[in-house]
């Protein structure tokens, strides 16, 4: 905000008075565009905009998803969930302060101009209070699978506290960046009414003249909410990383235990890694897109007079790289959820799925998704178990696993043996549940034991005789075709 206040600040001639009268009012209306104007068009209204909206509508879906699950809320998603709400505001910030006013220089639209200062001073307030907080969140995010990584004894205290946490880095984003908005002064100049100068922004003089410069804008938020996430997060991801790495190196003990323990605790450890490499991924990306503003930020504190005065032209778009590649992460959220998380990849595309069967629906009521609809409908209020039922004594067998059908099949089929009909001395089994869920791995099912299985696979006392079929899937838990 101190760049782009500074420049906004350095491309206006302040009041100036003549004695002739023509003069003064050209002195103090006088504007000229900022440099680079076209190119920086095309980079941040044009290109900037653009990733903007993507990174809207994306952050909105995943709020959606994170917000209306509860498993989410309750669960390490909790700060996924927090900063795709804080991405939207930096998202919709950047069209609104950056692209705008690049915008109203490149059309030379006072109407722009006007309207831009209506709402730059809460809009910029609220992107950075926004900013601040998501690197909180993900310093808080990191540590949590930092602990989890490494075995750290200070993995109950995150997990247990994990709203607290999340609230206190919010409430830290507050305060570091609250006070932007007492910082700037807009002033309206009568005599330039209708011109590209009728408003101009500048700072209140306490910025400068009191401590507050020195103490709060330069150490406090410098150090805080500029250098110490980067640096924090360059630490614990580097020891991720190489813990990940080790872990590799000395992996694969899981897979060939026997038993249900170790593979529950081996899909356990599969989940928890998604999870990690997902907070990776996106460090690394905060990391990426916050070099370039600590790079600026350590040039203005040691030579800012060159930057306005020698690398003016350099400055301008090194500001608009710094915004720009704060959207850019913002918008590479969802594609790192969708390559590193599976499970969180099958819930995106199921609500993205249903979103354009609405706008099928919406301008084709005719359409065949009203009866997909009321297919998967059925199946959803259908009874959670595959009941398996004997012909003889109506014997009822019920599996607590919906894994085993991979379509609906019509209310009553006999199983056969390898295709051949069964001897009338066997009783019939018959599967009587409709049922449709997508397919899950049946590679978990291998070492299943008969009553107790980490698929959720039990099954309730039997008597009778069964077909080959159904006793191949209850001893081995493998798919057979039916």
């Amino acid at each position: 905000s101190d760049a782009i206040a500074e420049m906004n600040e350095s491309e206006v001639i302040g009041n100036g008075t003549e004695e002739n009268g023509t003069d003064a009012f050209d002195y103090e209306c006088f504007y000229e565009s900022p440099p680079l104007t076209a190119t920086r068009f095309w980079l941040v209204t044009v290109f900037g905009s653009a990733i903007s909206f993507v990174s809207i509508i994306e952050n909105l879906m995943l709020f959606f998803l994170f917000a209306t699950r509860k498993a989410h809320r309750n669960n390490h998603n909790m700060y996924l969930l927090l900063l795709a709400f804080f991405d939207f505001f930096v998202s919709l910030a950047y069209i609104l302060l950056m692209s705008v006013n690049v915008l109203s220089d490149y059309l030379r639209s006072p109407a722009l101009v006007g309207a831009w200062f209506s709402y730059m001073v809460p809009m910029i307030t609220i992107s950075h209070i926004a900013m601040s907080s998501a690197s909180f969140l993900i310093i808080a995010a990191s540590f949590e699978r930092y602990c989890l990584t490494t075995s750290s004894r200070a993995l109950r205290f995150a997990q247990r506290n994990r709203p607290k946490i999340a609230m206190g880095a919010i409430i830290l984003g507050v305060i570091s960046k609250g006070t932007i908005c007492f910082e700037f002064e807009i002033s309206h100049h009568e005599n330039c009414t209708g011109e590209m100068t009728e408003w101009q922004m500048a700072y209140h003089p306490f910025v400068f003249d009191t401590p507050y410069h020195t103490i709060w804008r330069f150490w406090y938020r410098n150090f805080v909410t500029i250098f110490a996430p980067f640096f924090i997060l360059a630490f614990l991801n580097a020891r991720i990383v190489a813990t990940l790495h080790h872990t590799n190196q000395n992996g694969g003990v899981f897979a060939h235990l026997a038993g249900n323990l170790a593979m529950e605790q081996s899909r356990r450890k599969a989940t928890a890694r998604a999870a990690t490499r997902t907070m990776v991924a996106v460090t690394c990306c905060y990391l990426i897109s916050n070099i370039v503003n600590v790079i600026l930020t350590i040039w203005e504190h040691v030579d800012k007079e060159s930057l306005f005065q020698d690398y003016i032209s350099f400055y301008a778009i090194a500001v608009d790289m710094v915004s720009l590649l704060t959207t850019l992460a913002c918008a590479g959220r969802l594609p790192i959820y969708l390559y590193c998380q599976t499970a969180l990849r099958a819930e995106i595309v199921g609500i993205v799925n249903k979103w354009w069967k609405w706008w099928i629906r919406k301008f084709n009521p005719f359409s065949q998704v009203d009866a997909d609809d009321e297919y998967e409908r059925m199946q959803t209020n259908s009874s959670l178990y595959h009941t398996v039922t004997t012909e003889v004594d109506k014997t009822r067998l019920s599996l607590s696993s919906p894994l085993l059908l991979t379509e609906a099949p019509p209310p009553a089929i006999p199983l056969r043996s390898n295709g051949v009909g069964l001897t009338p001395d066997k009783p019939v089994a018959i599967i009587s549940a409709y049922q449709h869920q997508p397919r899950r791995s049946f590679d978990t099912l291998t070492h299943t034991s008969s009553y107790s299985s980490s698929a959720g696979i039990k099954f309730i006392e039997k008597s009778g005789e069964y077909d080959d079929d159904v006793l191949s899937i209850l001893e081995t838990g493998k798919e057979t075709l039916l």
